[in-house]
């Protein structure tokens, strides 16, 4: 299906989990996509293992300390806008976060963390 698409995909980055055998499948789904030609890079170094410290990696390219800006989403791309505008952390009642690790809602967390992935492995 990816591949019907047309897209000018230059590499393919995932998560490190995804080399993990499924039960019905019998493949990890990294296997799956090498059987079809698409080779999936990962990492699992100390950086990407660390989610605190990789999330405070990756913001880095938004805006750097001293107001670098490194990525540019384009505004056709609401998905993705719309998973990072919803990235959210555990808040306390008196609203102070109460885990440095952000929420894994299912849905939002998915876009942001191949984001993450992405500028571990190429950054």
């Amino acid at each position: 299906m990816i591949k019907t698409k047309g897209y000018p995909v230059a590499s393919y980055y995932g998560d490190p989990a995804g080399a993990n055998v499924q039960g019905q499948s019998g493949a990890g789904d990294m296997e799956i996509f090498r059987r079809s030609g698409i080779k999936v890079i990962s990492t699992r170094d100390r950086m990407s293992r660390n989610i605190v410290a990789s999330v405070a990696y990756t913001r880095g390219f938004f805006e750097s300390a001293n107001g670098i800006r490194r990525i540019h989403v384009d505004k056709r791309c609401l998905d993705v806008i719309e998973d990072f505008e919803e990235y959210r952390y555990p808040e306390s009642q008196d609203g102070k976060p109460i885990k440095e690790e952000p929420i894994k809602d299912g849905y939002h967390d998915h876009g942001n963390d191949a984001f993450r992935y992405f500028i571990i492995k190429s950054g």
